[in-house]
């Protein structure tokens, strides 16, 4: 539905890509399901990494946000957090190849570095700012800078090249306590500051 949305609003490049991510995805899982579960564990990697910087951080990465998406937000980072593992436990059953996982994510981080601008540029130029100075100086070091979207969790992703690793091996369940606390009593819409601080 939100494709439909941003393609009435003239973004129809999303819809494009994620119509052939959609068949590159289908057809990877039939041709390699181990190396496609390999992936998606390296995938997961990534998101927990981002879901961790969310709530670390929420003053760079919630509060700027508009006020009906930060409850999405906030919801689909403890998401990501609570879930962390479960790729990789089913890896671990059925394959458990450290090689396969190390390949994985090093094609996943590759694919990752590619996507971004493949994915952002024309959004930007849709909204009239890819070429505009302001936008690389502030978007550059956002994503790459010292505590860059990307380079601030370097730590956390270099983890899990060790071979004993575990998502778990980044204890941050608590960093979700009151979110999960405000979004049992069915406040999650009305007590967003409360998670914030």
């Amino acid at each position: 539905k939100h494709l439909d949305i941003l393609s009435k609003q003239g973004y129809s490049s999303l819809e494009r890509e994620n119509r052939l991510i959609d068949r590159g995805s289908k057809l990877f899982n039939k041709l390699a399901p181990k190396a496609a579960l390999a992936a998606t564990v390296a995938l997961e990697h990534f998101t927990a990494m981002l879901a961790h910087q969310m709530y670390e951080d929420p003053a760079t990465y919630v509060t700027p946000a508009h006020e009906d998406f930060k409850p999405m937000f906030l919801w689909h980072a403890a998401e990501e957090i609570e879930h962390k593992s479960v790729a990789f436990d089913v890896y671990q059953q059925v394959d458990g190849s450290y090689g396969r996982r190390v390949i994985a994510m090093v094609f996943a981080t590759m694919g990752m570095f590619l996507m971004i601008p493949f994915r952002m540029f024309p959004l930007l130029l849709k909204d009239g700012i890819a070429f505009k100075w302001k936008t690389w100086r502030e978007g550059i070091p956002f994503l790459f800078g010292k505590n860059g979207k990307l380079t601030k969790p370097w730590r956390h992703y270099i983890q899990f090249y060790r071979r004993d690793f575990h998502p778990w091996d980044v204890q941050d369940f608590h960093l979700i306590e009151d979110f999960r606390r405000i979004y049992e009593e069915g406040k999650l819409l009305t007590n967003v500051d409360d998670i914030l601080g």
